[in-house]
């Protein structure tokens, strides 16, 4: 989830999660976003559908191999012209503007998630979604209609994907209290990770990229 020194007071208020999980960085859902943001269309991939390495496991020689899933991915975007003259707007202005969406969102939608297409909560809903660890963003620029300005087209995939109808955007309770398993074989991913105690494990280890 992205987080910066104005997040706290903007989520003021908001219960603590007891499944939230820490997000990593993914290789091949960046690749997948930069590969959408270069047709330089602004709108949504729909095309998701990804085999994702994740857990790395061992063949009979003691190899260490990938093992992959496929997985859904969500996707999130926002565009912004900038005049040539002036600096390029950093990339931390897409995310203080996603999690600025905060304010059309209400608490009491966080234990059963129903889109509202008169709000814009999009973005802000991904973010905070317990159950996403991987993350992958690209960003692209070309030359607006308007003489003397760019686009600048951010993209970014999450999985596995947030925004699900019906479905808890987070778990309510202590932090990692409720934290699952993240494969049905092993218990790992059931505690706190080490470098950030409060959301649950993710270790970079069993992710490739």
């Amino acid at each position: 989830a992205w987080y910066d020194d104005t997040t706290p007071e903007k989520l003021k208020g908001f219960p603590k999660s007891s499944n939230m999980r820490e997000m990593r960085w993914n290789k091949q859902l960046a690749e997948s976003a930069l590969k959408w943001a270069q047709q330089c269309q602004v709108g949504m991939d729909e095309c998701r559908d990804l085999w994702l390495d994740g857990r790395r496991k061992f063949d009979l020689n003691i190899h260490e191999v990938p093992s992959q899933s496929l997985m859904r991915a969500s996707q999130m975007f926002s565009s912004k012209e900038w005049n040539t003259n002036e600096e390029q707007p950093h990339v931390q202005t897409f995310f203080h503007e996603w999690i600025n969406e905060v304010a059309n969102f209400s608490k009491d939608n966080i234990q059963n998630y129903v889109h509202n297409e008169n709000m814009v909560t999009d973005h802000f809903i991904q973010l905070i979604w317990a159950r996403t660890y991987m993350v992958g963003c690209a960003m692209v620029s070309w030359n607006a209609e308007t003489p003397g300005f760019r686009l600048l087209f951010l993209v970014c995939n999450y999985a596995p994907r947030g925004n699900i109808d019906q479905q808890p955007v987070y778990l309510i309770g202590g932090p990692c209290a409720e934290c699952a398993p993240l494969y049905a074989d092993s218990n790992y991913g059931q505690k706190c990770g080490d470098k950030l105690p409060t959301l649950c494990e993710t270790s970079s280890s069993t992710i490739m990229g």
